[in-house]
Formats: structure tokens, C-alpha cells, sequence
């Protein structure tokens, strides 16, 4: 049987051990309690409670309004409609950027008043020592690298930042040297000609068998 059918409950353990299985990992996003019963219902493996529930569920143009309490909120819900799920949890706009201890924070509410089971923070190089001082406290961090919403009013655009293989590895090595061991690729491109994204490959060396890509 797969490790998947097998996990009464997924942990960061269990993707780990799918990971190095060759198994494909699911991941989807919920934003209260009833779509998260469904989700979870249906055997998926991640449930992201994603800051997008400020365009979804509170109508705003962009992610950047939503706050920690209301993202601790929507995560409470999630939590009390989850089973077997890992539930991953996006820290808000505002909530790590300042610097390491201002996120480590913010994760620590998010832990301890969500149930939720990791963060998800979206940067490159830049958030590596919010990272690892977040890890460092015990709690697992998923990054978050392409399509990057929080940072509308930086570029202008939704634009995928970090395009191409040789890029994005860079980033994503930078992520991961600092002890993030699951990265979400939001529309990143091998290629940005060609129309194969990089999270459909899911890890792409031998090397990094015991990191998690989950691709959007």
C-alpha cells in the first residue's frame, strides 16, 4: 500500500517519506470549515489555508489587507474540519518582512492559536534568516517562490518572478540551505518558452530527495 493510503495522519515526516518513495503529493487550499471536511474527506495530503482568503472570502483586490489575526482565524476553522490533513498556514503581508524576530512572532500566534501545522512565507534570499530562526523554534516552513501576491505594489504585476530552471534553483537552494524542506512553485517555468511548469516534475534530482515541491 502507499504511504499516502497508509498515514492516518500526514506530517512533515510523512511527505518526507513520499518523497522518497516517488509518491505525489496533493495540496489544495481552504479557507473555513466546511470546504476543509470536503478536502480533507477526499484524501488530500496538504491543505493550505492561503492569504488569497482576502480576495475569496473578504472580497479585497489583493492579499496585502489581510492581517494575522483574520489569516489565525481562517485557520481555526480549517483545523476544527480536518482529520488527517497536514494543514500549512500563510503568514500575512506585514508579518515577517520587518525581520526575523517580528516573523518568528508571527509564527509562533500562528501555532499556538490556529493548531495549524506549519507557515508558509512567500520571498527568496531575502526571508532565509526569517526561515531559519523559525525552524530553528521547532516549526516547519514551507517557501514560496513565482507568482509571489503580496509583492503587487513592488512590481506592478502578477508577474512569475524567479522564471527558468537555473534561476529558480538558485533561489530555491538558498530557501532550502536555510532549513525550508518544502517549497511551492507558484507558475515557475523550467522554460519560460515552453509550457511545462517546474512544480510538474515535483523534485528534480536525486539530490533533493528530501525536499518537497508542490507545484501550482
Amino acid at each position: 500500500m502507499a504511504i499516502a493510503g497508509r498515514a492516518k495522519k500526514v506530517t512533515t515526516h510523512t511527505l518526507q517519506e513520499m518523497k522518497q518513495a516517488g509518491e505525489k503529493i496533493t495540496m489544495l487550499t481552504s479557507y473555513d470549515y466546511s470546504l476543509a471536511r470536503l478536502v480533507d474527506g477526499a484524501g488530500i495530503d496538504v491543505i493550505l489555508v492561503g492569504d488569497s482568503a482576502s480576495n475569496v472570502m473578504a472580497g479585497n483586490e489583493t492579499t496585502v489587507p489581510i492581517t494575522l489575526d483574520q489569516m489565525i482565524y481562517h485557520a481555526q476553522c480549517v483545523v476544527n474540519g480536518v482529520d488527517r490533513a497536514l494543514v500549512v498556514v500563510d503568514m500575512p503581508f506585514g508579518s515577517y518582512q520587518g525581520d526575523s524576530k517580528t516573523a518568528l512572532d508571527s509564527a509562533i500566534r500562528i501555532m499556538k492559536e490556529s493548531g495549524g501545522h506549519a507557515v508558509k512565507l512567500e520571498g527568496g534570499a531575502e526571508v532565509a534568516e526569517s526561515i531559519e530562526r523559525i525552524v530553528s523554534a521547532g516549526i516547519p516552513v514551507m517557501g514560496h517562490l513565482g507568482l509571489t501576491p503580496q509583492s503587487i505594489y513592488k512590481f506592478g504585476t502578477y508577474g512569475v518572478r524567479g522564471q527558468g530552471r537555473r534561476r529558480s534553483r538558485e533561489i530555491t537552494r538558498r530557501c532550502e540551505d536555510h532549513r525550508s524542506r518544502r517549497m511551492l512553485l507558484d507558475r515557475l517555468r523550467e522554460n519560460p518558452r515552453r509550457p511545462r511548469y517546474l512544480g510538474q516534475r515535483g523534485a528534480d534530482s536525486p539530490n533533493n530527495r528530501h525536499r518537497s515541491r508542490c507545484g501550482l
